[in-house]
């Protein structure tokens, strides 16, 4: 709970400053569903994340960083003993550094196309299964594309691609605070 918090004053605080400088700062928050088809279905999950970048003046290009945790959820239709369920669940947070292309640079529906690269720190919860090895930390990458109404509300599907069983697309929604120019 108190990585949650710590998380919210950060936000918090970067938005405040995103109000004084040439930086945006964009929480939103989503749903994410397994890429892979395993056994057992795939359920979405709710995901969030928060970025942070900075936009140039004379192009429509924008660079930051962004932290996300995504979560492929499957349940695997099989009961324990003890009458649980064993369901699956695979977390996936990661840092990354992004780029974001934005289409349309002055209207008031604006398109953009983004790609990150970065680490994710991996976490599976598999009760009731002996758990294979996955190494904590690895590489991600996140292609992104999306849609920003009156430069403030905006739409995003992305997707997360790191080691086979934690891949997710997803679907977000967020807003962006700060200037643009």
């Amino acid at each position: 709970m108190n990585t949650y918090r710590i998380c919210l004053v950060l936000t918090l605080l970067l938005i405040g400053q995103a109000l004084y400088a040439q930086i945006r700062v964009e929480p939103s928050i989503g749903a994410s569903f397994p890429l892979n088809r395993t056994t057992g279905t795939n359920i979405p999950f709710p995901s969030i994340g928060c970025k942070v970048k900075y936009c140039l003046a004379d192009l429509p290009l924008a660079f930051g960083a962004e932290g996300a945790m995504n979560i492929a959820y499957r349940k695997s239709g099989a009961i324990k003993a003890n009458g649980e369920a064993e369901d699956w669940a695979l977390r996936n947070l990661s840092l990354l550094a992004v780029a974001e292309w934005h289409f349309f640079n002055n209207q008031k529906v604006r398109l953009f196309l983004g790609l990150g690269a970065g680490l994710a720190l991996r976490h599976q919860t598999l009760p009731g299964f002996s758990t294979y090895d996955v190494p904590a930390l690895g590489v991600c990458g996140s292609p992104t594309v999306g849609i920003y109404f009156r430069d403030r509300v905006f739409f995003a599907l992305d997707t997360y691609i790191t080691e086979k069983n934690f891949n997710t697309i997803g679907l977000r929604v967020g807003y962006s605070f700060g200037k643009r120019k």
